[in-house]
């Protein structure tokens, strides 16, 4: 076998402990495998963290991603007490590469491991590397009341403008709110004014805010233009200017 090749191996142990560094001693997790073919015990190194009575590892440390690929889950919860997954690696087949260690104690250190029927998912990459979720969009409803404001403040101004404009105009059509049965606007049916001027402003707004209704009962044998007209004659009668 040569150095830098994939070994099948299975994990026969796996425990908690520690290793020298320059830093000092740091906690790892240590799963112990085996091969037929290769007489030399084979170990992998996971980093991990010492916190009071449990070990943790981040969600895309070295182990989680190897968990993930092995087991098929993403035990999120679990990270904090890694122990607990460690603990079920024993049994599982994997390949891994790395080269022999020189000293007092000689095994086979594996620098890089991978099961032997890795679990694939939509949630990490084929690596293992968790996919980063696409964030919610989160409708913002407008806001009502401000909207509501700016309505009526629009509808205040174009009022404003429309009664400039009454004002101004020195000809005016007869609102449609008269109260004549049937409405007839004078002005616009070619027939001559009774009135050479028409309402002022100020009795336009009290006509409009205090509209009166008149019946004209249709005689006997009378036509529609004679029916018209008397409706028209009589209704400029009652309306007092």
């Amino acid at each position: 076998m040569q150095i830098g090749e994939w070994i099948t191996a299975e994990c026969i142990d796996t425990r908690m402990g520690l290793i020298n560094t320059k830093g000092g001693n740091k906690p790892v997790f240590i799963v112990e495998l085996v091969c037929d073919s290769f007489a030399m015990p084979i170990i992998k190194y996971f980093n991990c963290h010492h916190k009071g009575k449990n070990y943790t590892v981040q969600h895309d440390s070295d182990f989680a991603k190897t968990w993930r690929l092995t087991k098929g889950t993403n035990p999120k919860n679990q990270y904090s007490k890694a122990q607990q997954l460690l603990n079920q690696l024993p049994g599982q087949l994997f390949l891994v590469k790395g080269a022999p260690t020189s000293g007092k104690t000689t095994y086979f250190k594996a620098t890089e491991i991978k099961p032997l029927k890795p679990v694939y998912s939509e949630l990490w990459t084929p690596s293992g590397v968790l996919k980063k979720c696409p964030k919610k969009v989160t409708f913002q409803p407008p806001e009502i009341g401000n909207e509501l404001a700016t309505d009526w403040q629009n509808v205040g101004n174009n009022l404003a403008e429309s009664w400039q404009k009454v004002g101004n105009e020195e000809t005016l059509q007869t609102p449609k709110t008269l109260g004549l049965e049937p409405v007839l606007n004078p002005t616009s049916s070619g027939l001559p004014s009774k009135r050479n001027h028409l309402p002022t402003k100020p009795l336009l707004e009290a006509m409009l805010q205090e509209p009166r209704f008149y019946k004209y009962p249709r005689q006997e044998n009378e036509s529609d233009d004679d029916y018209h007209q008397r409706v028209i004659d009589q209704s400029w009668e009652k309306m007092d200017w």
